[in-house]
C-alpha cells in the first residue's frame, strides 16, 4: 500500500509518500521540499506532484494522502487532514518507542537578517 503525507508549515511544505510492503515493513519512496508561499492548494499539488514523478507513481496509485501542519486544511485532495501533535506522536512512537517526548521548532519563529 502506498500513502502520502504533506505537511504545509508557515515556511515550507514536506512530502513524503511511503510504501508499506507485505510484510508491514514502511519505507520512503519519494519526497519533496518547497517554499510555502501564499497559495497552499497549488503548493501542496505542486509538491505532491514532484513526489509521484520521483517514485514513478500517478494519484490513483495512492490509497491514502494525509495532510498536516499550518495549511492542512487547505489541501482538498487530501483524504484525512491531522494536527502535527498528533504527527509527530506517532511518527516519535514509530521511530523511537521509548521516547517520552518530543520538541517541535516550528518555522514562524524564522528570523530574517
Amino acid at each position: 500500500m502506498i500513502y502520502a503525507g504533506i505537511d504545509i508549515g508557515s515556511t515550507t511544505t514536506k512530502t513524503v509518500i511511503l510504501r508499506k510492503n507485505g510484510t508491514g515493513d514502511i519505507g520512503i519512496v519519494a519526497e519533496s521540499i518547497a517554499d510555502t508561499g501564499f497559495d497552499h492548494h497549488q503548493i501542496a499539488r505542486n509538491s505532491f506532484e514532484q513526489a509521484l514523478a520521483q517514485a514513478n507513481l500517478k494519484d490513483q496509485d495512492v490509497t491514502t494522502v494525509v495532510s498536516t501542519g499550518y495549511g492542512r486544511k487547505n489541501v482538498s485532495f487530501a483524504t484525512k487532514q491531522v494536527t502535527e501533535i498528533m504527527c509527530h506522536g506517532r511518527g516519535a512512537n514509530f521511530l523511537f518507542p521509548s521516547a517520552h517526548f518530543v520538541i517541535d521548532i516550528g518555522g514562524q519563529d524564522k528570523v530574517d537578517p
